[in-house]
């Protein structure tokens, strides 16, 4: 299967892009490019950005070993299963994703929704 692009989209904020995304089973894989908020810096673009930064601590530190509590994502639960991720498509298809991406580094990972 060949490799798509996307943009990274919560509700009608573009959050970044997705570049070089495959699909294995039910998940989705590739690289993101986070974009920076408008210059009306929008509450919610920087809460989202906010989430990806601590998404990225959160996996550094289990890595490293720190066993990090996943009760620590409580404080984003308004957005991690709001409904409003998408994913849209190089190909033009808007696609629902079911809870919000998964950020490693610089890797990020969804499921459809």
């Amino acid at each position: 299967m060949p490799r798509m692009n996307f943009v990274l989209q919560y509700g009608t904020i573009v959050v970044g892009s997705v570049v070089e995304a495959f699909q294995s089973d039910d998940t989705w894989f590739g690289k993101f490019l986070p974009r920076p908020p408008p210059q009306s810096n929008s509450a919610l673009h920087l809460r989202l950005l906010t989430f990806i930064a601590f998404c990225r601590d959160w996996h550094s530190r289990l890595a490293s070993g720190l066993e990090p509590n996943a009760t620590e994502f409580d404080s984003f639960r308004d957005i991690l299963a709001s409904g409003l991720w998408q994913a849209v498509g190089s190909d033009g298809a808007i696609r629902a994703i079911r809870e919000a991406p998964v950020f490693i580094g610089a890797d990020i990972s969804w499921r459809l929704g």
